[in-house]
């Protein structure tokens, strides 16, 4: 008795499980459910050959579902291994652009360098030139400079001559203005 009762609870079971799929599959229709009841109780005039058909009958909407669906699956897979190695592509070239920037960007703060070093040997140059002129001869060339390119000569200049050219230009306000300016920075 408790053997019939579980098979009957196995078989309610299963029928549930295959109508739950039938209906999430959209099969699930009056023919289906007569199917599925003939093919569990016994069935009445059917042959054997048309209750196998009837079980088949609602299975293959599954299995064609079930296809659809790992085609589906496989070619997201593909695409998603296509993008992956499109993206590995992409950071690449990404590493490779960034390592020439920065080999760029070294080569320039070289250059700048090897230029600030050229400007400074070339004011400094000018300063000894020009502290070594008599303070009326470098305050009326410098003064006939840019204020800011005689800031840049007078500040590389020893202190006493530079006191002393300042006295002896017409602009000397506008020289020490521009001067504490620098200085400031």
């Amino acid at each position: 008795m408790k053997v019939a009762l579980y098979a009957a609870i196995a078989v309610v079971a299963f029928c549930g499980m295959v109508a739950v799929n039938l209906h999430l599959k959209g099969a699930l229709n009056k023919e289906a459910l007569v199917g599925l009841k003939n093919s569990f109780s016994g069935g009445g005039e059917e042959t054997e050959e048309t209750s196998s058909s009837q079980q088949r009958q609602p299975m293959v909407p599954l299995a064609d579902a079930l296809a659809q669906k790992e085609k589906r699956l496989a070619q997201w897979e593909t695409e998603i291994a296509e993008e992956k190695k499109r993206l590995e592509q992409e950071q690449s070239r990404f590493d490779e652009i960034r390592k020439e920037v920065e080999t760029l960007l070294k080569q320039m703060q070289t250059q700048v360098d090897s230029l600030d070093e050229e400007e400074e040997k070339r004011l400094s140059d000018l300063a000894k030139t020009y502290a070594g002129m008599r303070p009326e001869g470098a305050a009326e060339i410098l003064q006939k400079m840019p204020v800011d390119d005689a800031v840049r000569i007078l500040m590389r200049t020893p202190t006493r001559n530079r006191a002393r050219i300042v006295e002896k230009m017409t602009n000397a306000s506008e020289i020490s203005e521009a001067m504490i300016s620098v200085l400031g920075e």
